[in-house]
């Protein structure tokens, strides 16, 4: 059997008049405006609008929920604060300062385990379940 030659000068010549013919076709062709799918016009000029205004930089969090931590002895630490990632050393907002122990992190003097809410406004913690939506039942009587 005998092996076939390749052309590798014919295989560049057809793809670039492929090409070329592609980009002829699109310029002949006057391009046409797709439109909206899903929203309307007036819709569009609201996002759009939304998009293009300036809106300064967005205001900082009052809640600190603290949702886990891997502390390293020899390396920096992580701790993920409001579902973001904050390497030790990190402000978790501007103007405050954390520190990580072994077991809890240190916010502006005021201390944060695993799964626990702190509101910077007022300096406490915040239950994570609203007041009253725990109830007991009464005791079944002895008979």
């Amino acid at each position: 059997m005998m092996a076939a030659r390749r052309r590798p000068g014919l295989w560049a010549l057809l793809l670039a008049s492929l090409g070329a013919g592609l980009g002829a076709s699109s310029q002949a062709q006057p391009t046409q405006a797709l439109g909206t799918l899903f929203f309307n016009p007036a819709e569009r000029r609201a996002i759009v609008q939304a998009r293009t205004v300036p809106s300064g930089p967005p205001p900082a969090p009052t809640l600190l929920s603290l949702s886990g931590m891997v502390v390293r002895q020899g390396g920096n630490s992580t701790v993920w604060i409001n579902g973001q990632a904050l390497a030790e050393g990190a402000a978790p907002v501007p103007g405050a300062s954390m520190k990580v122990a072994p077991r809890h992190i240190t916010v502006n003097k005021l201390v944060l385990r695993p799964g626990d809410t702190l509101d910077l406004t007022n300096r406490q913690g915040v239950d994570m379940l609203p007041p009253g939506s725990v109830t007991r039942r009464p005791a079944a009587a002895a008979p």
